[in-house]
């Protein structure tokens, strides 16, 4: 062989081992993200795979739209995992009247304080899971807790400590039944604490009543506010899931909490579970986890079974990563609705066809205009009617010789003021008038004298006929 492929099998070999050595020493994600193709331990590649494989009516991961969903016909069972309810009032609402028409619903969540809790009065405790935890119990630092089923085919089982996420809060809707209990000797820790806070010599029996009475609805206002103030210390160190604590423990003798309830609501089943931890790739590989898996969806078996995606009810909201708050907008809210999407497009449509037909531009008639009046005349009637009215005919006369006087100016270039050339601006007026010199010599004096003078007046006569001379002679410049 030659030292080339002696030196290229080396080279296979050796990333061959790096890379075996890579894929067995590299780290998990242990974020609980319940995805459908992640491989991590907390997501469900693998639960969903198995689930499809098992379920006798059919198992699909839903990626439509979650109206499309509501709409497959026939009675349906539906599988929700994520953190907490991710959708909207009217989501909701669409859920809750398919399960009274007889669908099945299974809920997994960590949290169930929105609208199926806040209706049915499913409150889970705080989220106890912890990853520090599991990996001490995995390695046998830590005891290990038990699961109960109590439903159907009873089964109990130990899991690792650090895998329940929470517990029902005692006061749920009576129409629910406890199908599930857990045990753990982290709830008697957590027992143990709450005495400590409330200090050792603090009465069973009076804690006893402040739980009684932290549950509102089983005395009355006034004996409630009688006991705060009998008991004021336990009423602000007791915490409400201490509350449920304590109250198994003085109801049961035993510390035991509800992790799965299945109620009747209408002609369908509401079935709960604070374990959504249990519905992932960690807890289909784990046979311990697998039997309460089970019993689990062989509640959903009668029908087909839906996995809905978590994006589709986040979908339906506009999520921010600065504030991890859920805010809807109108336009993703008008898309995610199909009759609400399809007319949108159609009033898209019809904008623009619209548009289409009425850019092009428009013949009109342009109306005729009449022509524009000369109004001169009627202004200059007007003003001389003012002027004759008020009787001054001697500033009349002193107006229209002046008038005169610049017409002459502007067409014959002669000044009727200058007295030197009288005699020969009469003699040109009278050759183009075909009057007599003297009589134009005349006039001409007559005006000058009249247009000097201060006071006085003359006749309406003598004006006219003044007048009348002017313009006999204006006629003919």
């Amino acid at each position: 062989m030659s030292k080339n492929l002696l030196a290229m099998i080396a080279l296979v070999i050796v990333v061959g081992a790096v890379y075996l050595w890579m894929q067995a020493n590299r780290s998990f994600n242990w974020a609980a993200r319940y995805a459908h193709d992640g491989d991590e331990p907390f997501d469900c590649e693998i639960f969903d795979s198995i689930a499809s494989a098992t379920m006798p009516k059919g198992y699909t991961f839903w990626q439509e739209s979650f109206d499309s969903l509501m709409h497959v016909p026939g009675k349906k069972s539906l599988l929700i995992i994520n953190k907490t309810w991710a959708g909207d009032s009217t989501a909701f609402l669409r859920l809750d009247s398919c399960v009274r028409a007889g669908c099945k619903v299974l809920w997994v969540l960590e949290n169930n304080a929105m609208w199926l809790g806040e209706k049915y009065s499913l409150n889970a405790s705080y989220d106890y899971a912890d990853v520090d935890t599991l990996a001490k119990s995995l390695k046998g630092q830590l005891p290990l807790d038990t699961l109960e089923w109590v439903g159907s085919n009873p089964v109990t089982t130990t899991i690792n400590q650090g895998l329940f996420s929470s517990w029902f809060r005692w006061g749920y809707d009576r129409r629910f039944k406890v199908t599930a209990w857990v045990s753990s000797s982290s709830l008697w820790e957590k027992l143990d604490q709450s005495r400590n806070l409330l200090g050792e010599d603090t009465d069973i029996a009076a804690i006893g009543e402040v739980v009684d009475a932290m549950e509102n609805d089983t005395i009355g206002a006034e004996e409630y506010e009688e006991k705060r103030d009998k008991y004021g210390d336990i009423f602000d160190n007791l915490s409400y899931d201490d509350a449920d604590l304590w109250k198994s423990y003085l109801h049961t003798g035993q510390l035991r909490m509800p992790i799965a309830l299945a109620g009747k609501v209408g002609k369908g089943w509401y079935y709960v579970s604070s374990t959504p931890r249990f519905f992932t790739n960690y807890g289909a590989l784990d046979p311990r986890i697998s039997k309460f898996l089970n019993r689990q969806l062989a509640q959903l078996a009668d029908y087909p079974t839906y996995r809905i995606d978590k994006k589709l009810l986040e979908s339906e909201r506009q999520y921010s990563s600065n504030n991890n708050d859920f805010t809807m907008s109108p336009l993703s809210y008008m898309l995610s609705r199909p009759p609400l999407r399809w007319a949108l497009y159609t009033l898209l449509a019809a904008v623009i066809l619209f548009m289409l037909f009425t850019a092009r531009r428009r013949q009109r008639v342009i109306p005729v205009l009449p022509p524009l009046t000369n109004r001169n005349l009627e202004f200059v009637r007007l003003l001389g009617t003012i002027y004759f009215r008020r009787h001054d005919n001697l500033d009349l006369l002193r107006k229209k010789y002046t008038y005169f006087k610049d017409d002459v100016r502007r067409r014959l270039m002669m000044d009727l003021d200058d007295e030197k050339s009288e005699r020969q601006n009469a003699r040109i007026l009278a050759q183009r008038a075909s009057l007599d010199e003297e009589e134009v010599v005349e006039l001409l004096s007559s005006l000058r004298g009249l247009a000097k003078l201060n006071d006085g007046d003359i006749s309406a006569i003598t004006l006219k006929d003044y007048i009348n001379r002017i313009e006999n002679i204006s006629k003919h410049l």
